[in-house]
């Protein structure tokens, strides 16, 4: 088990960009933790300026409309003095998706390199 990754439910709660919200992070024992950012790791959303700003806002959009004001798994991954994080939902088939890869596949984020 890697000693820096952790599980938490969260409920979104705003959508910044296709790669950041905000959440209510449910630590357990009560422990409930407002206004989190998260910053989805291994991604980068468009730029919201030039030729890509268009989809940089359907990147937005797209990612509110999977997760804005829903409950969602969400994996915190240190890096530096910051946490990352994967954001994880289930499907109509109860199938678990990844939505950072999900935002990738459908051409409204990028992979960092």
């Amino acid at each position: 088990m890697k000693d820096n990754l952790y599980h938490y439910k969260a409920l979104i709660t705003d959508v910044e960009s296709a790669d950041t919200c905000l959440a209510y992070l449910d630590l357990g024992f009560g422990i409930v933790l407002t206004g989190t950012v998260l910053k989805l790791n291994r991604i980068a959303a468009l730029k919201a300026t030039g030729a890509s700003s268009k989809r940089a806002a359907e990147g937005k959009k797209f990612l509110a409309s999977l997760v804005l004001n829903k409950d969602v798994t969400v994996e915190t991954i240190k890096s530096g003095d910051a946490f990352l994080a994967e954001l994880w939902v289930y499907d109509k088939t109860k199938k678990r998706v990844n939505i950072n890869d999900l935002l990738v596949e459908q051409g409204v984020a990028k992979y960092k390199k």
